[in-house]
């Protein structure tokens, strides 16, 4: 009996998440499955008995907050459950966890992003431009940007080459970085 009481009083210290209220009348009685979809501002939409319902921004902000404290509530409490051990392994996983996440921003924050070509900017400007740089001969360079053939000079395409190879190689170190820093335990 001592440690069911002891389990209860464990889970009353945890932060319950607490539901935005936007999204308590939004759903009512109707069932959610607990996520938020699309990726790009002004797009996100929740599933309410399996009708879309669109979310602004701020509000899809809002309820994907919520869901990391409800999945942190959720994990918490279930190591509570598991047993003083258990909460404990999972208390210090945490805490590692934590570590390598500040280890990894200060190692990502030593590495330096390529800063794209002043022109580039100017030239894509919104439009869409799937990355390549087309031609092989000195003066024959272009790239299209929606659909459009936009010439370049040998010293643009010279100089988007040269951003390109800098950004993989800093994509390929950052990612490296992240596998390194996700796999450790010590």
């Amino acid at each position: 009996m001592e440690i069911i009481y002891r389990k209860l009083e464990e889970l009353k210290k945890l932060e319950k998440p607490q539901m935005p209220d936007f999204l308590k009348e939004m759903i009512g009685d109707k069932p959610w499955n607990q996520k938020v979809y699309g990726k790009s501002s002004g797009r996100y939409v929740i599933y309410l008995d399996n009708e879309p319902v669109s979310l602004t921004d701020e509000q899809a902000s809002s309820v994907k907050q919520y869901l990391k404290q409800a999945d942190k509530y959720n994990e918490e409490a279930g190591a509570v459950r598991k047993g003083k051990e258990y909460y404990q392994e999972y208390l210090d996983r945490k805490k590692l966890q934590e570590q390598n996440k500040e280890r990894l921003g200060e190692e990502l924050s030593k590495l330096e992003e390529p800063e794209e070509p002043d022109f580039l900017k100017k030239l894509i400007d919104g439009r869409y431009w799937n990355g390549r740089v087309y031609g092989q001969k000195k003066g024959s360079y272009a790239i299209y940007l929606d659909r459009e053939k936009v010439s370049l000079t040998d010293d643009q395409a010279a100089d988007i080459n040269e951003y390109q190879s800098a950004m993989e190689e800093y994509l390929q170190k950052k990612k490296e970085l992240k596998e390194k820093f996700a796999g450790k335990s010590e």
